[in-house]
């Protein structure tokens, strides 16, 4: 498994995790956790395409998609708003669910960090004998 798919799979983990969470607080918790992990995964969904993207592409076309992650950010930041703004979604839920994404991101680093297979040792020293 490669590190994105890794992570990705950690900030789905962890959203579901922290919405059941959140459930065990009170229904409306829960709904806004549900809301915000939703939020977190597809915002992360988008990144990793975009991401993708920009790595197979020239420069011309990383500075358009460079704007297309600027126009991603300014709609995750209005949605955001506008979800909160309603007042349908609870707020601390909604924070609980939207930090799916960042523990992802960190747990799944770490897991990748040492899930790594380490160098064998090698067999020539670095020091040549008799010094």
């Amino acid at each position: 498994m490669n590190t994105i798919d890794r992570i990705t799979l950690y900030v789905a983990g962890l959203g579901a995790m922290l919405t059941a969470g959140a459930f065990m607080v009170s229904a409306s918790v829960g709904v806004g956790a549900l809301v915000g992990a939703a939020v977190s995964l597809a915002d992360f969904l988008v990144i990793r395409w975009v991401a993708a993207r920009m790595m197979a592409v020239g420069e011309k076309a990383r500075a358009i998609l460079s704007l297309v992650l600027v126009l991603k950010m300014s709609v995750l930041l209005g949605g955001c708003a506008a979800i909160l703004f309603t007042g349908r979604v609870d707020p601390f839920g909604f924070m609980v669910g939207i930090g799916a994404m960042v523990l992802g991101v960190l747990f799944g680093g770490v897991h990748e960090h040492f899930a790594a297979p380490t160098a064998p040792p090698s067999s020539v020293s670095p020091h040549p004998e008799g010094e």
